[in-house]
């Protein structure tokens, strides 16, 4: 149970700049994107609120598997009615690993020492390690994605085909 919660946990954060991206993508800028990722984020913060209020009651009454009830077959008409599927005329041609891994790697240390900053104490050994993981791997970041090849450019929209 507590692995598939992690995996929960994992598809949850990818899930959040990914419905951004796709609105981007869906929606000219102007109004209408503002519209969309209005909508979006008021229903994201409806799901925080109304989400423990309808599932306490599901899991309490029928058991943890009944959520899927509620949250698989919306969650797929949703997918396979309203999301385009969407193609960029740039193909990436590389993933880069290095770059995930320096960037988990701060973060991770960053998560560590926030959590345990208190119990090690923030001048401790562990904790000073943890701060030189963070600056080292993300000084390396920084310099692995300003010399990298095969750069999106993320800042140029200009290119990018919206849909109607």
């Amino acid at each position: 149970m507590i692995v598939f919660r992690v995996i929960q946990a994992i598809a949850g954060s990818a899930d959040y700049p990914t419905a951004m991206a796709i609105l981007a993508f869906t929606f000219p800028p102007g109004k209408q994107r503002a519209q969309a990722l209005g909508i979006w984020s008021f229903a994201f913060a409806g799901a925080a609120v109304f989400g423990p209020l309808i599932g306490g009651p599901l899991i309490d009454n029928f058991g943890w598997r009944s959520v899927l009830l509620i949250n698989l077959p919306v969650g797929l008409y949703m997918a396979i009615h309203y999301v385009e599927e969407s193609v960029s005329e740039r193909a990436t041609v590389v993933f880069d690993w290095w770059g995930a891994i320096l960037l988990g790697t701060s973060l991770s240390a960053l998560v560590l020492v926030l959590d345990k900053g208190v119990d090690w104490g923030w001048l401790s050994a562990s904790s000073l390690w943890s701060y030189a993981v963070i600056v080292l791997s993300a000084l390396w970041f920084y310099y692995v994605e300003k010399t990298i090849r095969n750069r999106l450019s993320i800042l140029n929209f200009s290119k990018i085909k919206y849909s109607s």
